[in-house]
């Protein structure tokens, strides 16, 4: 029996939290592949050699270092133990190379590798040679899920410094002026509307209105609805996850970050691209909704009858979808299996 296509705003529609993947999902699928993993591979050797003497690429060097003895001790294919803590900086860091390229073609999610990517492309974002990308009917969705009191999380693979740097990194230099023009006015507000109720004691219909603003503040609204094209997204997020909490395809991840959350299983819906992290926070009892973009992988038969499917956020919104580029086959896929 396949899903209809109610379930997908239903889901939504019912959810305190709403949980976000970010490859496949708020993200393309060749931005990550095409762009930040090549720029990883192509500038690892140039970075550790540029920032060694630096703590941070100390410490990932060690991290790294930890987790290749850790994999050679245990077999792990393609990898090679790394050199004597006496041994030149140049074999070190040739080593260090060797294992990043190996666990980035074997798609490992270990944390060492995860934090040094994170660390690279703070600089790649920052020096103007990689720019975000976030699809347009994302930022729709989260104004919208935000103006209903609903919180929006991320968990992605990634460390939580590189979801961070993706959502902040193509605002131009206007928006961060607006942001802040505006958050010094709504800030001026909030003084005054705290201070009135905290004389007054109660919230009477003279600042009803503004204890309403200073709520919508509080959520971050106000701030978000009047930057001129809100790309700072990173605001729109109360939580980020990566695989400190456990690996995506795994149930037990979904329930330690509903501990984190305090929330119950009902509250949160799953937005993910991939079938495999779907069917673990089913497991765990959470609700899933399956992203269908460019470059994601065809949906099995049972992953339709399963879960709803959505190519864009704004199916998830319960209004009109703006009219959108050709669709892929496997768009059509999903599309097809909802009527």
């Amino acid at each position: 029996m396949k899903r209809a296509a109610s379930d997908v705003i239903s889901a939504t529609k019912g959810a305190k939290i709403i949980m976000l993947d970010i490859e496949g999902t708020t993200t393309s699928i060749s931005f990550v592949k095409e762009e930040l993993f090549p720029y990883v591979r192509r500038e690892v050797e140039s970075y550790l050699q540029d920032t060694w003497d630096d703590p941070q690429t100390q410490q990932d060097v060690k991290d790294l270092i930890e987790q290749i003895d850790k994999d050679v001790e245990n077999g792990v294919q393609g990898m090679a133990a790394c050199p004597g803590a006496d041994a030149p900086r140049s074999e070190v860091i040739s080593a260090l190379v060797s294992g990043v390229h190996a666990m980035m073609d074997a798609d490992r999610k270990v944390g060492p590798l995860k934090a040094l990517q994170g660390h690279m492309w703070r600089r790649a974002y920052a020096d103007g040679t990689v720019k975000g990308h976030v699809y347009e009917d994302v930022l729709d969705a989260l104004k919208e899920w935000k103006g209903e009191g609903k919180d929006i999380v991320i968990y992605s693979s990634g460390s939580v410094e590189a979801q961070k740097l993706l959502f902040v990194s193509d605002t131009p230099a206007s928006d961060y002026i607006d942001i802040i023009k505006t958050s010094f006015k709504t800030l001026s507000n909030i003084i005054a509307t705290a201070f009135h109720i905290t004389k007054s004691r109660k919230l009477d219909s003279r600042n009803h209105l503004n204890y309403k603003r200073f709520s919508a503040w509080r959520n971050v609204t106000l701030t978000l609805n009047d930057t001129p094209k809100g790309r700072f997204l990173r605001l729109y997020f109360s939580h980020h996850f990566d695989t400190g909490v456990g690996a995506k395809v795994e149930a037990q991840s979904y329930k330690n970050i509903l501990k984190e959350l305090k929330c119950d299983l009902k509250d949160v819906v799953f937005l993910t691209d991939l079938p495999k992290e779907a069917w673990a926070a089913k497991e765990a009892g959470m609700e899933v909704v399956l992203s269908v973009r460019e470059g994601t992988a065809p949906l099995s038969t049972e992953d339709l009858a399963t879960f709803p499917q959505v190519t864009s956020f704004s199916q998830l919104l319960d209004r009109p979808s703006s009219p959108r580029k050709k669709k892929t086959s496997t768009e059509k896929q999903a599309e097809a299996s909802q009527k």
